[in-house]
């Protein structure tokens, strides 16, 4: 079940979801112009913005999940290896 909240999980590495693949990705769809990218980008931006909007959510209502996402490949990294 996706963001279970009885699940205890720490530290969670989404790669999709990390700084670096972002900067990245953005990156390359204004370089290439290519329209499919463009509109797979556009996607992906409305997914991130839906899944900050869940955490103001969280925020606002004060509930506590047990699960932790990393948002920076590099600083997963250096706390887990």
């Amino acid at each position: 079940m996706h963001m279970n909240k009885e699940m205890m999980r720490k530290d969670q590495l989404h790669i999709f979801h990390t700084l670096e693949f972002i900067i990245l990705f953005l990156s390359l769809v204004i370089v290439s112009m290519n329209i499919y990218l463009i509109i797979l980008g556009i996607s992906f931006i409305i997914h991130l913005s839906l899944d900050y909007i869940y955490e103001l959510y969280l925020i606002k209502n004060k509930i506590k999940l047990k699960q932790t996402r990393s948002y920076s490949l590099i600083l997963w990294a250096l706390r887990n290896i």
